[in-house]
């Protein structure tokens, strides 16, 4: 190992959600979908919290969810931080979503019976680091069903139950709740620093 990686490993060891707050630090969230507004404030006042929304229009990169969720953290309030970003995937064995999944709902019809993984990731920066929490819910994508709900919520069904998101969404069943949850409980899956100058490609 390298002089310039034993420091950046021995950097990555300085931070620590031991003595953090996040509630203390955020509670605002941004997103200009207004169901996934309406469900995060729910799912956010069921810890006692009433949370505010923005709708920044932030650009979003190309790279993998959490270089993504990093990114949208790093940016936003000019790099201010203390704004929870999220950004939703949606895996289906065999097929390349991820990201794009608006790309991908009119598509849904044709993946009937795919093992699907639904991911949320929240994300806010605090100083020089950016925390993201994870919630996780496996499924599979089934024939649309139900009116509620919105993006492919009629055609996903979580393992352990036998309805859509549209028939019946219950926190047990959501990745938002359970990422809220994490968060909540500073249960974060990385902490990193911010990811500022990408040079990489930008999504449309």
């Amino acid at each position: 190992m390298n002089e310039h990686a034993k420091k950046s490993q021995k950097k990555m060891t300085n931070p620590s959600s031991s003595n953090l707050n996040s509630l203390e630090l955020t509670r605002c969230l941004n997103t200009s979908n207004p169901g996934k507004s309406k469900e995060f404030k729910c799912f956010f006042q069921a810890h006692g919290i009433q949370l505010k929304i923005t709708t920044i229009d932030l650009p979003e990169i190309i790279a993998d969810p959490l270089s993504v969720v990093v990114h949208k953290a790093s940016i936003i309030n000019n790099g201010q931080g203390d704004i929870i970003v999220e950004d939703t995937s949606l895996e289906i064995v065999g097929e390349k979503v991820g990201i794009h999944i608006k790309k991908m709902l009119s598509h849904l019809d044709q993946l009937v019976g795919k093992d699907a993984i639904w991911t949320v990731l929240l994300a806010f920066r605090h100083k020089d680091w950016v925390y993201v929490s994870k919630g996780e819910v496996k499924g599979k994508i089934v024939e649309t069903r139900g009116i509620s709900g919105f993006g492919f919520d009629p055609y996903f069904v979580p393992q352990g139950s036998n309805k859509t998101l549209a028939e019946e969404k219950s926190n047990k069943f959501s990745a938002r709740a359970l990422a809220v949850r994490a968060l909540v409980e500073n249960n974060f899956i990385a902490i990193q620093p911010p990811i500022v100058d990408w040079k990489g490609e930008w999504q449309n």
